[in-house]
């Protein structure tokens, strides 16, 4: 027996689209051979496919709606803030705050930025202050920056100054000594 074609609208599909019907050895064997898979191709999708693929989006259309009308467990996992953990490196407690190893020295708040081109650290608070660097460890030197990320001297954002011409070197030299010294544990939390 050869399958035959047979043409027809399927409910709630695009309204005179023709729609193949699988019949025959190829309803039956469950895998179409190569000369179906290329018909179909050519004159669309089967009435099977289709419909498998209405009955899928209903039974996820219902799972959906009746997680919504589910009343919460006792002892259900509910979500909490996510917590900030601090590490120690050094004497000095460090955290991944804005994804960037953050901390205090000094009194003033510090952190490195490696998603520009050239790296920097910055010191926080008003005027907002970029060291730009290279290299890592004891090998960190003085760079300067590209002139997209230097700008002009002092850039307003948000009414906060913004000096983006510095190098490493205008560090204080205790936060200097801990950055070369701690680098790799800096870029670990």
């Amino acid at each position: 027996m050869t399958s035959e074609r047979v043409w027809r609208e399927v409910p709630g599909a695009d309204r005179g689209a023709p729609v193949r019907q699988r019949r025959g050895r190829e309803a039956s064997a469950g895998q179409p051979g190569l000369a179906a898979l290329q018909r179909e191709a050519a004159e669309g999708p089967s009435v099977q496919g289709v419909q498998a693929l209405q009955r899928m989006a209903d039974d996820r259309a219902l799972q959906r709606a009746s997680l919504e009308e589910e009343e919460p467990l006792q002892g259900r996992f509910e979500p909490q803030p996510a917590v900030l953990q601090r590490v120690k490196v050094g004497q000095i407690e460090v955290s991944p705050s804005g994804g960037m190893p953050t901390w205090e020295q000094g009194g003033q708040t510090y952190h490195l930025n490696l998603t520009t081109a050239t790296f920097h650290v910055t010191r926080e608070g008003n005027p907002k202050i970029h060291y730009f660097y290279e290299g890592y460890d004891e090998g960190i030197t003085d760079k300067q920056p590209t002139q997209g990320e230097r700008g002009s001297k002092k850039k307003d954002r948000d009414r906060k100054k913004v000096k983006t011409s510095t190098v490493f070197s205008a560090l204080p030299q205790n936060v200097q000594d801990f950055i070369r010294t701690h680098y790799a544990e800096l870029l670990q939390v």
